[in-house]
């Protein structure tokens, strides 16, 4: 401050030499005059906290970023994801019961009535449970709950491993590719996979039995009704079926067959 008041008190004096008017002079301020009969303001004058106060009021301070946004919680979107999945059921079930969006605090489970979520809404669920809180009942459920999930991954694969062998024809019809796609493709998803060649040609040949004879069937898998073992049992049973006797097959061996222990499969 001491140091500004001397630079106005020179620039007073060098305006009063080039007989100039000296314009620092706010009447009725008590002031120091200088040669040029101009008058500055003391440095301890009345006006000079007032001054500064003023000065320092009218100065903007530093701009305060915004606070970033609170993330939203898994538990809280869950409704929105099943709007996105358009999953009816699901919307029902946490527009009539907000806590069934997710366990919340004091709830280690699955939220009641998750037997009516979609496998996609599901999995959304399933991503923040906590399994080392879980009772007895509540861990029982969330088995069900991922098998139900892995179901409907399962038939995810089963169609993407139908849809590579689309892309990969048999070169030709002789017995090194019997199954209808080029034994490239065995390979391919071998080393993809980390999993044995004769593995992958059998898990490429039931895809497509799947998919192109016994489409219930992955319906059924896409719903998480039944999982993989089950319904690839189903497609070598009917191997040697007839295409045009696989719907009867189909519609008379699918309602009982999620309920078969895998030890009878």
């Amino acid at each position: 401050m001491l140091e500004f008041h001397l630079y106005r008190l020179l620039l007073g004096e060098w305006a009063g030499r080039l007989g100039q008017p000296w314009p620092w002079n706010p009447a009725g301020e008590a002031g120091i005059e200088t040669a040029a009969g101009t008058s500055i303001d003391a440095v301890d004058g009345p006006g000079a906290g007032a001054g500064a106060s003023a000065g320092a009021a009218e100065r903007p301070g530093p701009a305060v970023p915004p606070a970033p946004p609170v993330p939203e919680s898994p538990a809280a979107s869950l409704p929105a994801i099943a709007a996105d999945a358009g999953d009816s059921a699901a919307a029902d079930l946490t527009a009539a019961d907000p806590a069934a969006a997710g366990p919340g605090p004091g709830r280690a489970g699955l939220p009641a009535g998750w037997q009516q979520l979609s496998p996609t809404v599901l999995a959304a669920a399933l991503g923040h449970i906590d399994p080392d809180g879980l009772d007895d009942w509540e861990a029982i459920g969330c088995l069900r709950a991922t098998a139900k999930v892995t179901a409907w991954i399962q038939s995810v694969r089963v169609r993407a491993l139908c849809r590579l062998a689309e892309l990969r024809p048999a070169e030709d019809t002789g017995p090194s590719e019997p199954d209808g796609f080029s034994r490239f493709a065995a390979q391919e998803v071998a080393a993809a996979l980390a999993q044995p060649v004769e593995s992958a040609r059998r898990d490429l040949a039931d895809a497509v039995r799947l998919c192109r004879g016994l489409p219930v069937t992955v319906e059924a898998m896409a719903a998480g009704d039944l999982d993989l073992p089950r319904a690839a049992a189903l497609a070598r049973g009917s191997a040697d079926l007839p295409p045009d006797l696989l719907p009867e097959f189909e519609a008379a061996v699918l309602p009982g067959a999620g309920t078969i222990t895998k030890d009878s499969v």
